[in-house]
C-alpha cells in the first residue's frame, strides 16, 4: 500500500488493484480505502458472468483477501 499526504488531505492506494482511499487523517484514508475495496469486491462478485479479463483478475485478487459474510 501507498501512503501519500497532498497539502490535508492522506491518500492510500493499493497498487495491485488501483483503488485509493481519501481522508483528512491516515485513518480516514485506510477506512476510506476499505470502503472503496469492499465495495468493489462485492460487485464483481455480483456481475462475475459479464467481466471482461482485468476485472476478473481483480476480483480473484480480492478473493484472496476478502470472505463473503
Amino acid at each position: 500500500m501507498k501512503i501519500a499526504r497532498h497539502g490535508e488531505i492522506v491518500t492510500t492506494q493499493l497498487e495491485d488493484i488501483s483503488e485509493y482511499g481519501h481522508g483528512a487523517t491516515l485513518v480516514e484514508a485506510i477506512e476510506d480505502l476499505q470502503r472503496c475495496v469492499a465495495e468493489l469486491f462485492f460487485t464483481l462478485e455480483e456481475d462475475q458472468a459479464a467481466l471482461g479479463s482485468d476485472l476478473r483478475r481483480v476480483r480473484e485478487w480480492l478473493a484472496q483477501y476478502i470472505a463473503r459474510p
